[in-house]
């Protein structure tokens, strides 16, 4: 496959797995399954080291920098948080991949639909990307609100809560510093703007509709499902906020999206925790 560009995340395709593993020796390369112990039981990839998307950070030690290391999961979400989470340590590795489909996909049950990821246009005013980021974040506060309100016995309904709760509170801290470092800064208060944004686009690029439509299309909604679309929502906006901070050229600026970039990496791994209770109700 060529020399892997330093930090780059490849997707590898499950069409591509066995080529890419028989092309490499054993101790070579790591495959890691990131989902939770119940799905490992059920079926892997062989030779798969289970390392639950929660606990990845915390096992970094386990993983060899002369080694390409494979991520999945189920459809390819999980592992891609997992993937950049590694990515971000700044720990150089032979390469980082993820497999696209995750053990769907290798099982042949098809492709799960993955929203593509947007950055914020900095071409813009701050002030104007300001209000789109918060826009934005309304519209992931609208999804997690959405879903709180049809499954309010669930058992993964406190942690919607909880990402409700942040999303507003990331909306507000983009509000407090364009009010403090931005001109013109703002002409409403926070809850009048927050009130007054459609929330219609989430940060990963897709329309809130869409979300909805998809999730209501299928013949059943589990608790892994709802999880998954959360991790995509929260791994698109740490991405989009690591990108700003890439981009913009203000010191102010880097400093904030890099800030924000943190938190929304904290939203990942409450979204991780969502897993784990999507099979403790099981218990």
């Amino acid at each position: 496959m060529g020399e892997i560009p330093s930090g780059k995340i490849m997707d590898l395709f499950p069409e591509e797995l066995e080529g890419m593993l028989s092309a490499r020796k054993e101790g070579a390369y790591e495959i890691i399954d990131v989902r939770q112990p119940q799905e490992y039981t059920k079926g892997h990839i062989p030779g798969a080291k289970l390392i639950p998307l929660g606990e990845i950070e915390e096992r970094m030690d386990e993983f060899s920098t002369d080694q390409d290391l494979l991520f999945y999961c189920r459809s390819g979400a999980r592992s891609m948080a997992a993937a950049s989470l590694v990515r971000d340590t700044g720990v150089s590795f032979r390469g980082i991949y993820n497999l696209v489909g995750g053990y769907g996909g290798y099982e042949g049950t098809g492709l799960v639909g993955m929203p593509r990821l947007d950055t914020i246009d900095l071409n813009l005013s701050l002030h104007q990307i300001i209000v789109r980021a918060i826009d934005m974040e309304k519209g992931a506060w609208r999804f997690y609100t959405l879903f709180q309100e049809r499954f309010p016995d669930a058992g993964f309904t406190p942690r919607l809560h909880r990402l409700v709760e942040l999303e507003k509170k990331h909306g507000n801290a983009l509000y407090t510093y364009w009010e403090k470092h931005v001109q013109p800064g703002p002409e409403q208060d926070f809850e009048s703007l927050f009130a007054s944004l459609d929330g219609e686009i989430l940060e990963g690029g897709e329309s809130l509709d869409d979300w909805t439509k998809r999730l209501e299309s299928m013949q059943t909604i589990t608790c892994l499902d709802l999880a998954e679309a959360a991790l995509v929502i929260e791994y698109s906006a740490y991405d989009l906020y690591r990108n700003l901070a890439d981009r913009a050229t203000g010191s102010a600026e880097i400093t904030f999206f890099r800030l924000l970039s943190e938190q929304e990496k904290g939203h990942v791994r409450v979204v991780s925790k969502v897993f784990e209770d999507c099979y403790q109700e099981d218990d």
